[in-house]
């Protein structure tokens, strides 16, 4: 089960402390076998620069003062990337879930991307739209076009579309 969660407008420093704690939460109760919830949230932030742990302090453009003046913080994370920026009317999705629940990890991610790889490579033009119409379900206004269809029936679907391809 998934329990969809909207947080609203959140700082982001809030907003990582909430995750940080779910996510142990749930890491705890699954190493305890406890039940646990994963949970899709969504967010907004007001704006924030995030500069992530391969990202390079150089490429920030702003300075302390300029942040201030825009209203706009900058927070460094242990997330990869680079510097990402957030910020009103942009929604955010955090996944906090078991994927083996789902039958996902890290080998479905790179199998993903392999496969968009190949598609395109081989100009399977329809296979790849018909693939990246099902990820877009996974963005808030896919989910909300999908009349909020469960997010486990998403990901189910997901698996047979890859298993078919």
């Amino acid at each position: 089960m998934i329990t969809i969660e909207n947080w609203g407008l959140i700082s982001y420093s809030e907003a990582w402390e909430r995750q940080t704690a779910l996510f142990d939460e749930l890491i705890d109760a699954k190493l305890n076998g406890k039940p646990y919830t994963n949970r899709i949230i969504f967010c907004q932030h007001p704006h924030v620069y995030t500069l992530g742990k391969h990202g390079k302090a150089a490429n920030m453009l702003l300075n302390p003062t300029q942040l201030q003046t825009i209203h706009a913080e900058l927070f460094q994370v242990d997330r990869g990337g680079d510097i990402t920026y957030h910020g009103p009317g942009q929604w955010v999705c955090y996944p906090i879930l078991n994927l083996e629940d789902f039958h996902l990890g890290l080998q479905n991610c790179e199998k993903i991307h392999i496969l968009r790889e190949e598609l395109a490579a081989k100009g399977a033009n329809g296979k790849l739209k018909k693939l990246n119409a099902k990820l877009s379900e996974f963005t808030p206004e896919g989910w909300i076009k999908t009349n909020k269809k469960s997010p486990a029936l998403m990901v189910s679907e997901l698996n047979a579309l890859l298993n078919e391809m």
